[in-house]
């Protein structure tokens, strides 16, 4: 009797549960580093940015409104001299409404929670990233990109400063993924949450569509629809410059 092939499938089903008690422990340190160690004013400055953001749409005002974004980041310390290089008086919003409407969540956790949450949430995505990528350069041992992309001095930067860019990262590694394995109108669902950095789908989007089936063009579509409507109804036509008009 064959006992292989029972060895083989359990390890197959216990496979994930390692992956995921690994993502569970890393997880916790980053939250215990988050708020024990990690000086508050230190933490992902550039939050400040999306907790305004979260306090004004709970508001019900426009995530865009210059004073309102003024008055909130400097009544958290926001400092002109300090943050701003002396030039700014805010830290901007300049993403689309519908990304607004997620930074609501966040706010009942406080400011300080939110940093923690916003930092433990950006090191899993780059650490998900590795794991996502770890077999999509042939001739490259998996190990490589799964340690490579987390300790990536940019990228460590950008968790440190409290940056979106885990997040682009992530969803990129996703739709690679997906179009690899043909689930085009999949993967275009994953496109079209990179519309979060319009500057970066006008040239990403293309990439990935260009010599594909047309399914993921119509994922693309039918998810980035409802929300650029979504988005239109909730901030109306308040917009920044450089957006377009209404």
């Amino acid at each position: 009797m064959n006992t292989l092939v029972p060895e083989r499938r359990t390890l197959a089903v216990l496979h994930p549960f390692a992956w995921l008690t690994a993502l569970g422990l890393a997880t916790g340190f980053l939250a215990w580093f988050a708020n024990d160690v990690a000086p508050p004013d230190k933490l992902c400055p550039d939050y400040i940015c999306y907790w305004a953001t979260g306090k004004i749409m709970l508001s019900g005002q426009s995530p865009y409104d210059v004073e309102l974004q003024t008055k909130i980041q400097n009544d958290y310390g926001w400092d002109k001299q300090k943050n701003g290089l002396g030039a700014f008086d805010f830290l901007p919003y300049y993403y689309p409404p519908w990304f607004a409407m997620l930074t609501v969540a966040l706010v009942p956790l406080s400011y300080h929670g939110g940093k923690v949450t916003w930092f433990v949430l950006s090191a899993d995505l780059v650490l998900l990233t590795g794991y996502l990528l770890r077999k999509t350069i042939p001739g490259v041992p998996p190990a490589v990109p799964l340690v490579a992309i987390p300790i990536f001095i940019f990228t460590v930067v950008t968790i440190l400063l409290g940056q979106t860019t885990p997040l682009i990262l992530f969803l990129i590694a996703v739709a690679w993924r997906l179009l690899e394995a043909r689930r085009d109108r999949t993967a275009g669902f994953a496109l079209a949450w990179l519309t979060i950095k319009p500057q970066l789908t006008s040239w990403c989007c293309p990439a990935f569509c260009s010599g594909l089936p047309g399914a993921d063009a119509g994922g693309l579509s039918l998810v980035s629809q409802p929300l650029w409507r979504c988005s239109r109804w909730q901030a109306g036509c308040s917009f920044p410059v450089g957006w377009g008009r209404c």
